[in-house]
């Protein structure tokens, strides 16, 4: 697993675009995932660790639903297939904070490390 990045939304904060799996090729030496030798992520942990006073939901786009910010609640979800491709449903993006500061934790976990814990497989479906 990498480090856990925390990160803040605020009113004023412009919000990046939305993120789904990394597509870069992974046998690229100009990938930054086959430079990290850790492989894309595997699966995401998230932690809400403040709550807001009205917007800052996560929005899955391609899933269609949006989960709203509270205090202490946490997210987990697989970004890869168990055959190793990239999951769509898992584009997310954060809604823009109107009233109040959000904070979550990220905990990313990456492929290489994880191949006796989550064992692969040839349906994309898994």
């Amino acid at each position: 697993a990498t480090e856990t990045k925390t990160v803040r939304n605020t009113p004023d904060v412009v919000l990046p675009e939305p993120y789904t799996t990394a597509e870069e090729p992974l046998d690229s030496p100009n990938s930054s995932l086959y430079r990290m030798k850790s492989g894309n992520r595997v699966a995401t942990f998230m932690i809400y660790l403040s709550g807001v006073e009205a917007g800052g939901s996560t929005a899955f786009i391609y899933a269609n639903f949006s989960v709203p910010v509270v205090k202490n609640a946490a997210l987990f979800w697989w970004n890869l297939h168990k055959n190793g491709q990239g999951n769509a449903d898992t584009l997310h993006a954060g809604c823009p904070v109107l009233v109040g500061d959000k904070w979550v934790a990220n905990k990313w976990f990456r492929e290489h490390g994880q191949e006796f814990q989550r064992k692969c497989g040839a349906d994309p479906d898994e």
